[in-house]
């Protein structure tokens, strides 16, 4: 598998998106804070394929900033913390290539 993950950085390692963690969880800040004075605003985030056939293509990749819905607003600040903090350790160690491989995967996995 590295080996694989090495090829893969020779080739496609500049598109690699640097400090991903900090745009997600900036973007699901957004949308927490947003939502507050239009709750409505979280709809235009989900991903709804109908929709996406209907012509609203950015709906693949803004749920991606739907921030957590559990809880109440301490425990959703309290998940995109974590979230920020496993994805910046995880950012720096593994550089940003194998972390945009591993977010990707999980994106296609949704």
């Amino acid at each position: 598998m590295e080996k694989l993950l090495a090829r893969l950085e020779r080739r496609f390692g500049r598109f690699a998106i640097p400090n991903l963690t900090w745009i997600v969880a900036g973007g699901m800040v957004a949308a927490f804070v947003i939502s507050f004075g239009r709750p409505q605003f979280l709809d235009l985030l989900e991903l709804d394929i109908a929709q996406v056939r209907a012509g609203q293509v950015w709906r693949l990749f803004t749920y991606l900033f739907l921030p957590p819905s559990t809880g109440g607003p301490i425990w959703v600040l309290f998940a995109i913390y974590w979230f920020w903090m496993i994805g910046t350790n995880l950012e720096s160690q593994w550089g940003a290539f194998k972390f945009n491989a591993f977010y990707l995967l999980r994106i296609l996995k949704t």
